[in-house]
């Protein structure tokens, strides 16, 4: 049904693909050379570094290997956040490879891989092509995006790929008014919920963005102009199609669909219950603004703990540096559509994070959810500062004496 569906609003022409490859032969040698690095730098030595396989990583390991021995069979459920059609592919891996740390890896450096050039086709249609290849080129040698592609047990990595591929084909739909990229967006979002549990946090941010989109003229128009409510319908029959076994398992094992919620949410056990029961006077407010800058404040300042044990925070002091003065220039901004999708984006990001997760030594790969919006964020400032440079170097001569 997710081969149908989308051929029912026909394919694109042979000619269509070769004009594009045609027409932008440059580019896509120049993205294909940055993915090439990204594979490098996230293959090499994979079975070594880390060099230990934390817990996370064995728990997720042997559930592929009891898929391989016959002991569970259902592709559309969760084990622990993560979609099991995930771990099936694990699996497969290791009857490729054996039961050995590099088979175990394997998916996760494939997305992490693949997620660069997912970002660059969103940063070019949100933006331009020398953001998307900043943005990409961000994404491809940030040290936490290296890291966590090397690790099994945290899915947020396939963000980049799956969170990207599908905002992508959902804006130019919108775009272009083309229900075939519509159908396409809304299958690889719902495929998404099979690999781990942060895909369900991105059709919130966009249910979010469109609300505050409908009280402008021009936000309904995108939405809606030139027959894009037949386009966003194409979207979610798409999704629905993709998603509809996970959501039967969602039905009929509620718990666990939300293990994760269980072990690690605050709403779910009661958390705020049981600290104010122990601590009477605690300040209930102060408590979550503290939560809720520490989550925000792991993009730039706190150490990335839990998996990694960094010293650093998630960006580099670099990119951290964008990071700040591309937020100033968004929030500057936030009226465009685009400016204000990265914006809902990052808060949405970072309010789950801090108030609905625990516990804090988490919160620098949780902020993951949000990790495409801050590094569009950095690479629209890169991309402004670069314009101004440009711009003052080609000024006559007689200008600056």
């Amino acid at each position: 049904s997710m081969i149908v569906y989308p051929a029912a609003f026909g394919w694109p022409r042979r000619a269509w693909w070769r004009e594009r490859l045609t027409a932008h032969r440059r580019e896509i040698a120049l993205v294909a050379g940055l993915t090439a690095l990204a594979a490098f730098l996230r293959f090499w030595q994979l079975s070594g570094i880390p060099d230990i396989l934390n817990g996370d990583e064995g728990l997720h390991s042997l559930f592929a290997r009891a898929i391989l021995e016959g002991n569970f069979r259902h592709p559309f459920g969760t084990y622990y956040g993560s979609g099991t059609l995930h771990l099936f592919v694990a699996a497969l891996a290791q009857k490729l490879f054996g039961y050995t740390v590099l088979a175990s890896r394997i998916t996760p450096a494939i997305g992490g891989t693949l997620g660069v050039a997912a970002t660059y086709l969103l940063a070019r249609r949100l933006f331009d092509p020398p953001t998307a290849f900043i943005s990409a080129g961000i994404v491809a040698v940030l040290h936490a995006h290296l890291q966590f592609s090397r690790v099994i047990g945290v899915g947020y990595i396939h963000t980049t790929l799956f969170g990207s591929l599908g905002l992508y084909l959902l804006w130019s739909a919108l775009e272009n008014h083309s229900r075939i990229r519509a159908a396409l967006g809304g299958i690889v979002m719902g495929v998404w919920l099979y690999v781990y549990i942060d895909s369900r946090f991105l059709p919130l941010v966009l249910a979010i963005w469109g609300l505050l989109l409908l009280p402008t003229r021009a936000g309904r128009g995108f939405l809606f102009g030139g027959g894009n409510g037949r386009t966003l319908a194409a979207f979610l029959g798409g999704y629905a199609i993709a998603a509809a076994p996970m959501g039967l398992w969602a039905f009929r094992h509620w718990n666990d669909f939300n293990a994760r919620f269980s072990s690690d949410g605050t709403l779910w056990n009661e958390y705020y219950i049981r600290i104010r029961a122990g601590n009477p006077s605690l300040d209930l407010t102060g408590e979550l603004l503290k939560q809720v800058s520490h989550a925000f404040l792991s993009i730039t300042r706190f150490p990335m703990a839990d998996f990694y044990q960094s010293p650093a925070p998630m960006l580099d002091l670099i990119t951290g540096s964008l990071f700040w003065l591309g937020l100033a220039l968004t929030l500057l901004r936030v009226r465009d559509k685009r400016y204000l999708l990265l914006t809902v984006w990052l808060v949405a990001g970072t309010l789950s994070v801090g108030i609905l997760t625990v516990p804090r030594s988490s919160d620098g790969y949780r902020m993951f959810i949000a990790f495409i919006a801050v590094v569009l964020i950095a690479a629209t400032a890169a991309r402004e500062l670069s314009a101004s440079l440009a711009r003052a170097l080609d000024r006559p001569r007689a200008q600056w004496a």
